[in-house]
């Protein structure tokens, strides 16, 4: 029987294939334990993904301390700080130092991870004297330098975190430059606050000179020059919101009714509104033209524009505002129905936060200038999904 099978013509080369099969994959294996055990690092990270409860401390034991091994050692602190057991990772770290078999450059990755660790434990003096050390030598420049950015963060120094960024923006480019825009309008809130009002304004000069698509800088500087009793300056600080980003629009309008409402140019704060319209639709914009319409006795053409509105950006709120402007045209039962649609649309407005972040997908009711999330500087701004602004 036996016999029989092999005889048949493809029982052997199917049995050939398989023996190659199992011999290659012994081969693989042996090829990639050789691998590993020639690059400690590759080695090492298929260890902690492997087994992500390792015991660290005897794996760094058993690592020799020098310039070939100290990619392994970096990454154990890595891990080390990702778990959160920043003690052992500053132990990690000085314990290399200690050494004497680290290059010039080796010693200066150590002390930037230590410095990580410092900032990490909230020990914000260390970290800033070892990142001043590195900066001093030139070594790990730029990293360094950011990592200082954090620590004037925490600690809300903005006149030295903008000095900086000043620093980076030389080599960084546009997102440093960002984030020096906002640091600036840090200084020009405190200096409002202090009643300085010409640094104040000096500040957000800097700002929008340095990023001419602050929002914030020009949102400051409409609410500073409202107050000051500055209505054509805050005006045009406003105004400018529209062509930086009109997804804020909704955000100064108060200010922009109040100024043009002391100057009564109302007139000139319709054509804005209606421009403004047309080039971005807005629910917000929208219904304050809808508002003035009907306070002029003209209710069919509020109910046009909201419905034009609408038809160009369909939003939850822009149809809740719809309903509201036709419940005068109805009786009941009718008006109760629409009554009861307004109703639920503002419930599930309630529901849903309005600023999202961007870069993180953070999202929370108030306007944050940086994410509470990612920490990234102007990457939140207004939902347009369901607030149709």
């Amino acid at each position: 029987m036996v016999l029989d099978i092999l005889a048949a013509g493809w029982v052997l080369p199917v049995l050939g294939l398989l023996a190659l099969l199992l011999l290659g994959r012994s081969l693989l294996r042996g090829r990639m334990a050789r691998r590993r055990a020639r690059n400690p690092v590759r080695g090492l990270n298929y260890l902690l993904n492997e087994a992500p409860d390792t015991d660290v401390d005897a794996l760094a034991a058993g690592l020799e301390v020098n310039d070939a091994t100290l990619d392994a050692h970096l990454a154990l602190g890595t891990l080390l700080r990702r778990r959160g057991e920043i003690d052992r990772a500053i132990r990690l770290h000085q314990g290399l130092l200690a050494g004497p078999h680290l290059g010039v450059e080796s010693r200066s990755r150590v002390e930037l991870e230590l410095a990580r660790d410092y900032l990490a434990a909230g020990l914000l003096n260390r970290a800033e004297s070892l990142l001043r050390q590195l900066i001093k030598q030139g070594h790990l420049r730029d990293a360094a330098l950011e990592q200082m950015l954090e620590v004037h963060q925490r600690e809300r120094d903005w006149h030295a975190a903008a000095d900086v960024a000043r620093q980076l923006a030389a080599h960084d480019g546009d997102a440093v430059t960002r984030t020096l825009a906002h640091y600036l309008c840090e200084l020009a809130e405190e200096a409002w606050q202090a009643g300085d009002l010409p640094g104040a304004r000096r500040h957000l000069g800097g700002a929008l000179e340095g990023d001419a698509d602050c929002v914030r800088a020009s949102l400051l500087l409409g609410r500073l020059e409202l107050e000051a009793g500055r209505y054509r300056e805050a005006i045009t600080a406003l105004q400018r919101v529209g062509d930086q980003d009109p997804r804020f629009l909704p955000e100064v309008l108060p200010q922009l009714l109040s100024a043009h409402h002391e100057l009564g140019s109302d007139r000139d704060l319709l054509r804005f509104l209606g421009a403004s319209l047309d080039r971005h639709p807005s629910v917000t914009l929208a219904s304050e033209l809808a508002q003035h319409h009907v306070r002029v006795g003209d209710p069919e053409r509020a109910r046009r524009l909201l419905a034009s509105a609408l038809s160009r950006r369909p939003t939850l709120r822009g149809l809740k505002l719809l309903l509201s402007h036709h419940l005068p045209l109805f009786e009941e039962p009718e008006a109760a129905a629409l009554a009861e649609l307004e109703n639920y649309s503002s419930r599930l407005i309630d529901a849903v936060d309005r600023y999202l972040c961007e870069a993180c997908g953070f999202s929370g009711p108030v306007l944050h200038w940086q994410c509470p999330g990612c920490k990234a500087w102007g990457t939140t701004a207004p939902r347009e999904d369901i607030f149709g602004d």
